[in-house]
């Protein structure tokens, strides 16, 4: 029985080939890396965690985070450091 709104694997692969190609991606760029991207992406520019997670249909913001978090590690220890120097505190990190 089929799921209402699923495609076939098929012609989800059949349409990324079409787009990959039409992009002018590397054949090797899978729909994959375009997904962490975005998440990546996102997160970076500080969208809510909770709106990101949603959207990529994941179990919880909680495990977007633990994915992708790590890039946000580096981006908050710069936001302090940078935060010490304005306040006249000397550096962080």
């Amino acid at each position: 029985m089929e799921v209402p709104g699923q495609e076939d694997v098929g012609q989800v692969s059949a349409r990324w080939r079409t787009t990959r190609t039409r992009l002018e991606l590397p054949e090797r760029f899978r729909i994959h890396d375009w997904r962490h991207s975005k998440v990546t992406n996102d997160l970076d520019a500080g969208e809510n965690p909770v709106e990101v997670s949603a959207n990529v249909r994941h179990h919880s913001p909680g495990y977007t985070m633990s994915q992708y978090g790590k890039r946000r590690v580096e981006g908050a220890r710069k936001l302090a450091s940078g935060t010490a120097q304005r306040i006249g505190l000397g550096r962080i990190g």
